[in-house]
């Protein structure tokens, strides 16, 4: 049975863009492709710009990783960014040959010819350093996620049948034994469900933990507002933040 393992991402931050490295997915035979490199700008570059950041991306990434990379860049709308005069259907490509690391614009489906006869041994040590799973490993956690789920579930209505079947029967039976024990319990009961609706009328004080969820939502809603009113500050802002990172 073949097995496909799955790569994590590694992600690098330049002065004006994000560049994201995917090795291609490996099965225990072959490489399902290209390694993938995304270069994401916050502000459109120039021609000259955007093929100089190809170039050295690709060159850079080929020296680390040897395996032959596909480069896009990509706009803040998810948009394709190509040089003019470069067709929409070519991809930027790296590689590294008899001669050296190579890179040329060439036709997507006109490029498997560059990919490397490795076995799945080899491939796995060339991202040597990059975390992988597997697809076995991948469905394992879904499932475990999955029962984790269904037990809150299970005990979600367990308290609900507690609440609202087994409470009014214990009631029911001090009642009969005790009438007084029969009207405390009532008090406490009537007491929870006050305190609830109390809760569900806005009027109670919030938790710290509430009150520092709502305050973090009022303060994404309020930056999302004035971002969005001005794109281009918050471009710059968004730069900024990744060379300082960087740095």
């Amino acid at each position: 049975m073949v097995k496909l393992s799955f790569y994590e991402t590694s992600i690098s931050r330049r002065t004006d863009l994000e560049v994201c490295y995917r090795p291609p997915s490996i099965t225990d035979k072959w490489a399902a492709g290209f390694a993938d490199i995304s270069l994401v700008y916050s502000t459109t570059p120039t021609d000259e710009q955007l093929q100089k950041d190809l170039t050295t991306e690709g060159i850079q990434w080929c020296k680390r990783y040897d395996y032959p990379a596909m480069i896009t860049a990509w706009d803040d709308d998810e948009e394709v960014l190509l040089p003019a005069g470069i067709d929409a259907y070519n991809r930027y490509f790296a590689w590294t040959s008899d001669s050296g690391i190579k890179t040329e614009w060439l036709a997507i489906n006109a490029a498997d010819h560059i990919l490397p006869g490795l076995d799945a041994k080899q491939l796995v040590g060339v991202f040597h350093d990059i975390p992988h799973q597997t697809g076995d490993e991948i469905r394992a956690k879904a499932n475990e996620k999955l029962r984790q789920k269904r037990r809150q579930i299970r005990m979600l209505r367990f308290m609900l049948l507690v609440r609202y079947f087994f409470l009014p029967l214990v009631f029911v039976i001090l009642f009969e034994i005790n009438t007084i024990l029969g009207y405390v319990g009532f008090a406490i009961a009537l007491a929870g469900v006050l305190y609830q609706g109390w809760r569900l009328s806005g009027r109670a004080r919030p938790t710290p933990k509430q009150a520092a969820a709502r305050e973090k939502q009022r303060l994404m809603e309020h930056y999302y507002y004035h971002c969005s009113r001005n794109p281009e500050a918050f471009a710059k802002l968004r730069a900024d933040n990744f060379r300082n990172h960087r740095n």
